[in-house]
């Protein structure tokens, strides 16, 4: 079994707030993780992992998971320190999690990258750290981080160095400790080829860095999933968002599926998933964007996508006219239904009003019905100022034709209710008026 005590900083301190105002102040915890960023192994393989945390935490409070278990997978979900197991080729990543008080304190991932074997190793030809000269505070600290020519290398591993340890102390995760005024540098070396990059680091005295605002940790969307070939840019949120540096390091855990811009700016490559990490130049603070990549559609796919759409769109067009339709000729044939059962026409009825008061003397004025008649109040005026005229009205009912006579000299006035009559309670109440079924 191969050991390694992987003991170093990764200064990931996370600032928990919450959405509203309590009402008393809830504590800021400024708990740090230290371990490597990184291990390479082949299948088979399995590596000791310890990690050092600056609280008084019980080991049930440390977390562990793995984001993709046929890769790597580990041997407990808790405590201090982890077995690593190399299962099958490809990139993973351990997730160490520190929970205190049920609230997340600090996060750390750890890349896990399985090779096919020995022979199949990318090595490192050239290695570039972020910075080459800074100057830190007394007290303060400061993370490295290195990029590796070629980018796919292999073993990205490294060992880090200080000249001057009462100076400037570094961790193997690349965070520098400010102890004492004076100056150091700091070496990176490859541990697959040897290529290095220095750092000088000039430590002054504290004052200038109690007046500044430093960035206590990073936000990042914790998702997004785009398609091949589409672009889009993510936002990182510094807490506090005034901090006086707010310069952000963008980097892709994974190129050929997604790479990432200086601006935050992703632009999907290939299907898959690739981290993207958003690392703040003051204290190395940093958060994760997990990105999705889907396959991009072909012309076909697309094609069959916009027809099918526009049969959807055209069918549910048809629909709504179809159920328009229904609802209106529902409605009319409620409408005739009630016109029907009280018989009350108002055009017929005006024509028959006309027709009575233009009727020759002694005549008779017939009118054609669709429904048993109803008569207002102007037919019973117009019968009142024509007492020589006969009213008769043809109409259907129950599958059979009538005439309804009303004779001369008929008032029809009294029996109005509400300003009609129907047929029915004036044949029941005027036995003068009369009904003939003729079929």
């Amino acid at each position: 079994m191969k050991k390694r005590f992987l003991m170093a900083a990764a200064a990931l301190t996370l600032a928990v707030s919450t959405a509203a105002a309590p009402a008393a102040a809830l504590p800021v915890f400024a708990t740090t993780i230290s371990a490597e960023d990184s291990t390479s192994l082949y299948p088979g393989e399995q590596e000791y992992v310890e990690i050092d945390v600056d609280s008084d935490v019980d080991g049930s409070q440390i977390k562990w998971s793995v984001d993709d278990s046929d890769i790597a997978q580990i041997d407990h979900k808790t405590g201090r320190a982890n077995l690593i197991y190399a299962r099958s080729n490809g990139t993973t990543y351990v997730t160490v999690t520190v929970i205190e008080n049920g609230r997340i304190t600090a996060t750390k991932d750890i890349k896990v990258h399985v090779h096919h074997s020995k022979n199949d190793d990318v090595h490192v030809q050239d290695i570039t750290l972020s910075q080459h000269s800074i100057q830190i505070a007394k007290g303060d600290d400061y993370t490295l981080t290195a990029s590796f020519t070629p980018s796919n290398a292999t073993n990205q591993s490294l060992n880090w160095s200080s000249s001057n340890e009462n100076v400037a102390k570094v961790h193997s995760s690349g965070r520098i400790e400010a102890r004492a005024v004076g100056s150091a540098t700091i070496t990176a070396v490859s541990r697959d080829s040897g290529h290095h990059d220095t750092c000088t680091v000039w430590v002054y005295e504290g004052n200038h860095s109690s007046t500044m605002k430093h960035v206590r940790s990073v936000e990042l969307d914790e998702s997004l999933t785009l398609t091949a070939g589409q672009s889009q840019q993510i936002t990182a949120y510094l807490h506090p968002h005034d901090a006086d540096d707010r310069t952000i390091y963008w980097t892709s855990s994974n190129t050929k599926v997604a790479t990432v811009a200086t601006n935050g700016t992703i632009t999907a490559v290939a299907p898959g998933t690739a981290k993207i990490k958003a690392t703040s130049n003051d204290g190395g603070k940093s958060a994760v964007c997990k990105v999705t990549v889907k396959k991009a559609k072909t012309a076909a796919e697309l094609k069959a996508e916009a027809q099918k759409k526009a049969a959807e769109e055209a069918a549910a067009k048809q629909a709504a006219a179809q159920k328009a339709a229904a609802q209106k000729a529902q409605q009319q044939a409620q409408q005739a239904a009630k016109a029907a059962a009280s018989g009350r026409d108002p055009q017929l009825l005006y024509n028959t009003t006309n027709q009575i008061l233009t009727a020759a003397r002694n005549g008779t004025v017939t009118v054609k019905a669709a429904q048993p008649m109803a008569y207002d109040i102007n037919v019973a005026t117009a019968l009142q100022m024509r007492p020589d005229v006969t009213l008769v009205a043809n109409f259907p009912f129950q599958g059979h034709q009538f005439n309804m006579i009303v004779p001369k000299g008929k008032w029809l006035a009294s029996q109005l209710t509400g300003g009609y009559v129907s047929w029915l309670t004036l044949c029941a109440q005027q036995p003068t008026v009369t009904v003939q079924m003729l079929n």
